[in-house]
């Protein structure tokens, strides 16, 4: 794996990461749900690897991250990255849109 491409699943996987941290900080179990989910999302990109990274610069929210992750992810040359990575893009772009209608529902 070319060494850009582990550079960009480095930082999807820092970003996501930090998407589980912001979600736990809302102390609800549907919070605890969603952290979880997204560290299995990191589990299934990364997997073998929970070190904690260092912080990493990114938005605040956890849609934010996501939205970075998936721009990381679709950075990745297809031919460079994991096999399932177009089914990663695909459960993060989910996830998003998930979370979007979720905040839309409650305005």
């Amino acid at each position: 794996m070319p060494a850009t491409t582990q550079a960009l699943l480095d930082e999807a996987t820092n970003h996501l990461t930090a998407a589980a941290a912001l979600a736990r900080h809302e102390d609800t179990p549907r919070a605890h749900a969603l952290a979880g989910l997204i560290q299995l999302m990191r589990a299934g990109i990364a997997p073998g690897t929970f070190d904690t990274p260092d912080p990493t610069p990114g938005p605040a929210t956890v849609t934010g991250r996501l939205r970075a992750v998936l721009a990381a992810l679709d950075a990745v040359d297809p031919l460079d990255g994991p096999p399932d990575l177009l089914a990663w893009s695909w459960q993060v772009a989910d996830l998003i849109h998930i979370l979007d209608r979720d905040r839309a529902g409650r305005s």
